[in-house]
């Protein structure tokens, strides 16, 4: 993981759609696949150096916190600092 800094510590939240395209398309032009953006927020700096490791397990819990949450969903975080997880 690269150095967060206050440059880097956006996070976007996508909600994925609840069907993908079937197939794979490795060697194709690809489909298009509809994400929405439901969400983005800077890290708080002292709650990195709190948690030391354990800041998606905080995230995807302050995530299931939103008002845009819903468990029949799955949630895609892209943070400029270099990572993706899934909530």
């Amino acid at each position: 993981m690269a150095e967060i800094t206050s440059e880097n510590d956006l996070i976007r939240i996508f909600r994925l759609p609840e069907l993908f395209p079937a197939g794979f398309y490795c060697f194709g032009e690809g489909q298009d696949v509809a994400f929405r953006l439901v969400d983005g927020f800077r890290l708080d700096s002292s709650l990195l150096i709190k948690t030391k490791g354990k800041q998606k397990d905080i995230i995807r819990e302050f995530i299931k916190g939103k008002i845009y949450y819903d468990p029949n969903y799955k949630f895609l975080a892209i943070t400029d600092y270099g990572e993706a997880f899934l909530i």
